[in-house]
């Protein structure tokens, strides 16, 4: 994977949490191996912390769904490359992952996506408001560590309807691309992040 300067670019814009102009936005283009460029940019405020991280695809592409069937240790390598589009699903484990206002795209393994899941189900166990939601979360806890740590097989899909999304498989035998029909894509939650550029 190469990175290449995208050259220069300013920004006016403010902070979507507490309107400051005091945000810096940095930005690059990488080239991803079987996919095209795109655009990765981070908008940091500096009042309040607020971060959002997304990815842009510099080419047209269709609506699409990718589903890639993970049956060991080594197709939990596969790369996946998320934008704040994409609507991330694993039926085996009931996970959903759908956009929203303040969603990011990001560039993980299927193993480091199981491992972000992880964390937020553990900040929800610290708010288990009964003995019995507490249960029902340590027991799933005690699901996703089996599948992370023995490699079970599962289905990983994602859908796009801007088609800024991509997996990069271990093993392209076990991809299944699909283009999405308008319908199924309408379907779709996105999530967006809307910005001015100034004329320089």
């Amino acid at each position: 994977m190469t990175i290449e300067d995208i050259g220069a670019l300013e920004f006016d814009i403010t902070c979507p949490s507490c309107k400051s102009n005091d945000v810096e936005v940095s930005q690059k283009i990488l080239n991803i191996p079987h996919f095209s460029k795109v655009w990765l940019y981070n908008i940091k405020c500096n009042n309040c912390g607020y971060k959002h991280n997304d990815m842009l695809n510099l080419e047209s592409k269709e609506a699409t769904r990718y589903i890639y069937r993970v049956e060991n240790a080594k197709d939990y390598t596969s790369k996946i490359v998320r934008s704040a589009n994409g609507t991330v699903r694993i039926p085996e484990l009931g996970v959903l992952i759908e956009p929203g206002p303040s969603s990011t795209g990001f560039i993980n393994n299927i193993e480091g996506v199981l491992q972000d899941v992880k964390e937020k189900v553990l900040f929800l166990l610290k708010n288990a408001q009964s003995k019995g939601e507490r249960e029902k979360i340590i027991q799933y806890i005690n699901q996703l560590n089996s599948y992370i740590e023995r490699s079970l097989p599962l289905t990983f899909i994602i859908e796009d309807p801007l088609g800024n999304s991509l997996i990069v498989p271990y093993d392209e035998e076990k991809l299944t691309v699909e283009i999405l029909t308008e319908e199924e894509a309408s379907k779709l939650k996105t999530g967006y992040l809307i910005f001015s550029t100034k004329k320089s």
